[in-house]
């Protein structure tokens, strides 16, 4: 992981209408949504040029129903997820996804702080530095 531990290296939007965000987002920042090519989900990157700054999906019925609303979350990328999980939980943070690797894309857990601000930890699966910041 070129980034230093602790950096941002990604955001991600969760909202209820994906295709209203793209052209909100489109029209009044200029970036462009494209389709990640995720098999079995609707994931799409938002991208300046040719540098993808984040990603977009929709809520799902059970994160709605669990009271989630839309959102913008950062990924800070870590040295080891699990052992920054356990720091987290120790100093008063939860977990609210716990980790998961996805297969060429890294490890990664969803946590918030004491005050309930959400955020995602993650391990890169390659070793490329991150400029969506």
């Amino acid at each position: 992981m070129p980034n230093k531990h602790g950096d941002f290296i990604w955001y991600e939007l969760l909202t209820t209408d994906p295709d209203a965000a793209a052209d909100f987002y489109g029209s009044v920042l200029g970036w462009e949504v494209n389709d990640s090519g995720q098999a079995g989900m609707d994931y799409r990157l938002l991208s300046i040029g040719d540098t993808n700054i984040g990603g977009m999906m929709a809520l799902t019925s059970e994160s709605l129903e669990a009271g989630m609303r839309p959102v913008w979350l950062g990924y800070i990328g870590v040295n080891d997820v699990d052992a920054t999980i356990g720091a987290i939980t120790a100093a008063g943070g939860t977990v609210r996804m716990p980790a998961t690797d996805i297969p060429g894309v890294g490890r990664l857990a969803l946590l918030a702080d004491p005050q309930g601000a959400g955020f995602y930890v993650m391990r890169g699966a390659i070793e490329a530095t991150s400029t969506a910041f």
